[in-house]
């Protein structure tokens, strides 16, 4: 194409800035091509170590706290791009106009491109389930695992104040995020026992998982460790199970329909 190409990729997880990266690689130089990364957040965040932002409780809460539990998963993602010479946007987008190939931001100009990828991610899929998007957190970003930390030290002060009997945890999959907050969970738990805090019929952290087994994605023997692993910590496994129901509260899991024919 004649004149600066612009390229426009919009999302700051790790497709986005993979695909920035990758593109300022295979370019000449930047006064070639324009590579613009464009997020509602200024940063990126690291999902696997997520489960450390949700587990991080302190005795004595505070702003300060709470800002370096979020460092310890994210990472600012203009010092990401910038050695690479790729720019990077904080905006809300609102549209994309194919015709005129611009996309619309909330507070600044519109962006022109002449190659758009969009890398948003994706949403919670809650398969039809009842009650689960009122009543579940998800976990996929920085503000889901604070939400999280703080349900979680609610049960903790309520139990303290006998509103509460047991603090009972349950987490919806056993992917790799899925297993590392149950395990870490737990950890958590244990310490607070340890600490004459809790009793070991005080607390029960549980997974489900609709598969056969915990990491389905993984190879057979890594499941198996991480299984038995979990086990031994006093994670509770469900597998083969589905979640058919949940309420405030209490959730209703059946066994996994068997595949027809």
């Amino acid at each position: 194409m004649p004149g600066k190409v612009s390229v426009v990729i919009l999302g700051a997880g790790f497709g986005g800035v993979s695909c920035a990266i990758e593109t300022a690689k295979r370019r000449s130089s930047a006064d070639e091509m324009s590579i613009t990364v464009i997020d509602r957040e200024r940063h990126h965040l690291f999902t696997p170590l997520l489960y450390e932002a949700a587990t991080g409780f302190f005795a004595h809460e505070n702003l300060a706290s709470i800002r370096s539990l979020e460092k310890g998963c994210t990472a600012d993602a203009v010092e990401i791009l910038r050695p690479w010479e790729v720019a990077f946007m904080q905006d809300t987008v609102e549209g994309i106009d194919w015709e005129k190939r611009e996309v619309a931001m909330r507070n600044g100009p519109r962006v022109r491109f002449d190659y758009l990828v969009v890398a948003f991610g994706a949403e919670t899929s809650y398969f039809g389930i009842p009650g689960l998007k009122e009543h579940a957190i998800n976990f996929k970003t920085i503000h889901d695992a604070d939400r999280v930390r703080q349900r979680v030290q609610d049960l903790l002060s309520k139990r303290e104040a006998g509103k509460e009997k047991k603090v009972t945890i349950m987490v919806g999959g056993a992917g790799a995020s899925g297993v590392e907050l149950a395990g870490e969970m737990t950890l958590f738990l244990r310490r607070l026992m340890m600490a004459g805090k809790l009793q070991p019929e005080d607390f029960q952290v549980s997974i489900v998982e609709a598969r056969s087994r915990v990491l389905p994605a993984f190879d057979k023997d890594v499941s198996a460790w991480a299984a038995e692993r979990l086990a031994d910590l006093g994670v509770k496994i469900y597998a083969d199970t589905c979640v058919k129901q949940l309420d405030r509260g209490r959730v209703t899991l059946i066994p996994r329909p068997l595949a027809k024919g």
